[in-house]
């Protein structure tokens, strides 16, 4: 029903003359989160399926209310809804090669590893999506929360993300540069930990954070061997009456949510 209802949405649009600025398809969850952020409603023809996931979308609210159909990551998809401009990972290649024989502008947006990328994200949709005074209040958005970061910084605080399995976020990642705009240590990346990697119980007993932040999808999950980690008893005698702060995935899985990520830690670490 939603893909019916978007076709025809999708004629109309193309028909008026006054949609003016280009209708956007989005296949990725992270550039889902830019189109929320900066699009008119009729601009948005189609988002992906992990849109109106509160868990995984920041802008899950409004993705919902908007009542766009949620596609797959292929081009056929977006294809079916006549858009003029189509968002994806960086790593979606082939799709933007397809999209563009038949004649679709496509473009791809790769994952942030600084806040400055982040800003030149959001500037660089405000161009693709003709929103470039709506980029510039996200940027400012982002300034502002960068500067209340360093206005009152975490000092001492050891932080660590560790999350299903004993994975971690270190060197070169957005997580990392949050957490360093906030004046704490992350001490994945002071363990030598580059990109998403495996940060050992062992280590982070003998390292003994003074917080550790957890994906806080991990308390509704059936017990498992990868999600108990956090309750092992070495653990609790290290860090004794330190519970793990849940840090939701919607803050950190994407870089257009940094402004508010920023402002959750900075609410809980000092």
């Amino acid at each position: 029903m939603k893909l019916a209802a978007a076709f025809g949405l999708a004629l109309a649009l193309a028909a008026s003359p006054a949609a003016a600025k280009p209708r956007v398809a989005s296949i990725n969850v992270c550039t889902d989160q830019l189109v929320l952020a900066l699009a008119d409603d009729d601009q948005i023809v189609s988002l992906s399926v992990s849109a109106e996931s509160p868990v995984a979308s920041f802008h899950a609210d409004r993705a919902r209310a908007l009542g766009r159909p949620l596609v797959r990551g292929d081009a056929e998809d977006a294809l079916l809804l006549r858009p003029d401009l189509v968002l994806t990972g960086a790593w979606d290649y082939a799709v933007r090669q397809s999209l563009s024989r038949f004649g679709v502008r496509a473009e791809g947006f790769d994952d942030p590893v600084t806040l400055d990328d982040v800003a030149a994200q959001f500037r660089r949709a405000g161009d693709l999506l003709e929103q470039p005074e709506r980029a510039e209040r996200r940027i400012a958005e982002l300034a502002a929360a960068r500067a209340r970061a360093r206005l009152h910084p975490a000092a001492g605080e050891r932080v660590v993300l560790y999350y299903t399995g004993g994975y971690t976020y270190g060197t070169g990642t957005l997580m990392d540069a949050v957490l360093s705009e906030l004046g704490a240590v992350n001490l994945a990346a002071a363990n030598g930990v580059t990109g998403v990697g495996r940060l050992d119980l062992e280590t982070l007993v003998a390292d003994r954070p003074t917080r550790i932040l957890s994906d806080s999808t991990i308390a509704g999950r059936a017990p498992r061997i990868d999600t108990q980690l956090l309750r092992h008893p070495a653990l609790a005698r290290a860090m004794p009456g330190i519970a793990p702060t849940p840090y939701p995935l919607r803050y950190w899985i994407c870089g257009a949510s940094a402004a508010a990520a920023l402002d959750f830690l900075g609410a809980h670490l000092r």
